[in-house]
């Protein structure tokens, strides 16, 4: 009888640690198979011509030839990119989400690739940045395949880069810079007065009330400045020099050669993208004595990191 009660109790024991085991197990595999998901889809390329045309299923883009630097068209639509291409062979990548698509430009020199990465919410482009893949080894492994994981977290744009299937590298972007369309009716615009910020929630602005003379802030409670119109002004780009030495300043201001600045060379130009926005250029004091350019950046400079930088009209 006591061998009988054992062997049940063996048995019970026995059942219960398997049990246990297959609940082990399910747990594992549960954590194991967690991952982040993503919405965004790799686009077929379905015509490339030239290395300026891309066409995919729902867009097609071209870069426009602007002298030294290349614009984008998507859709017949004319972005205003300023992309400096110097490379043998161009690419392009698109990943859609709903309304969006994140957009590659591949700029491939053998042994590396430039990608300069933008956001494509609606109809509204945005610059994200660039990174760079890197193939040192190429001439002992050959060209690896390159792919991409778009992740869209809250406001941040994260890219994860793979090379031949292998993770390489991730990039986050938190910063969005918006491209202007470029308007074929610019020839003869409007005034170009009004209240131009880089968005108008920013407490930085341009404020223009005649184009004929300009008054900007340069660095805040240190110059501020009026500018007069050179008359090599067009009717769609102002070229703008300094006027007069300012009353008003700190004492960073105070310490500048303002008398070697005080010449026909311009200072800051605006040109007319279309009626709501402008791309501004600050390039600095011309000192006439040293012939270099002095204080080369402004507060929009500054806090837009981008000269030139894009200017909407919000008022």
């Amino acid at each position: 009888m006591r061998e009988n009660n054992l062997l049940i109790l063996i048995i019970l024991l026995s059942l219960f640690y398997d049990c246990k085991g297959q609940d082990d197990k399910k747990v594992i595999k549960t954590i194991v198979n967690q991952d982040s998901s993503t919405c965004f889809v790799k686009q077929n390329l379905l015509q490339k011509n030239n290395d300026t045309e891309f066409k995919f299923d729902d867009y097609k883009s071209e870069l426009i030839n602007n002298e030294e630097t290349y614009n984008l068209s998507i859709n017949s639509k004319k972005y205003l990119t300023n992309l400096t291409l110097e490379s043998s062979e161009i690419n392009f990548w698109n990943y859609k989400c709903d309304n969006k698509n994140v957009i590659l430009i591949e700029a491939d020199d053998y042994y590396g690739s430039t990608f300069f990465a933008y956001l494509m919410d609606n109809d509204n482009l945005y610059s994200l940045g660039e990174f760079v893949i890197e193939q040192l080894d190429v001439e002992k492994k050959g060209p690896q395949k390159k792919d991409f994981k778009i992740y869209l977290e809250g406001y941040n744009v994260k890219i994860v880069t793979y090379l031949n299937g292998k993770n390489n590298s991730t990039n986050i972007f938190n910063k969005r810079n918006r491209i202007a369309l470029i308007n074929n009716s610019t020839k003869n615009p409007k005034s170009i007065t009004g209240e131009w910020k880089v968005n108008c929630e920013d407490a930085r602005s341009l404020d223009i009330d005649s184009d004929k003379e300009i008054f900007l802030v340069v660095q805040g409670n240190q110059i501020a400045v009026n500018m007069i119109k050179l008359e090599k002004s067009t009717s769609d780009e102002f070229f703008y020099r300094l006027d007069k030495k300012p009353l008003n300043m700190g004492s960073g201001g105070n310490a500048l050669p303002w008398e070697t600045y005080l010449n026909n060379n311009e200072i800051a130009k605006i040109k007319v993208l279309n009626d709501n926005q402008i791309e501004f250029t600050w390039l600095g004091f011309y000192n006439d004595k040293t012939k270099e350019r002095e204080v080369t950046d402004c507060e929009f400079t500054i806090n837009s990191g981008e000269n030139p930088v894009i200017l909407t009209k919000c008022k």
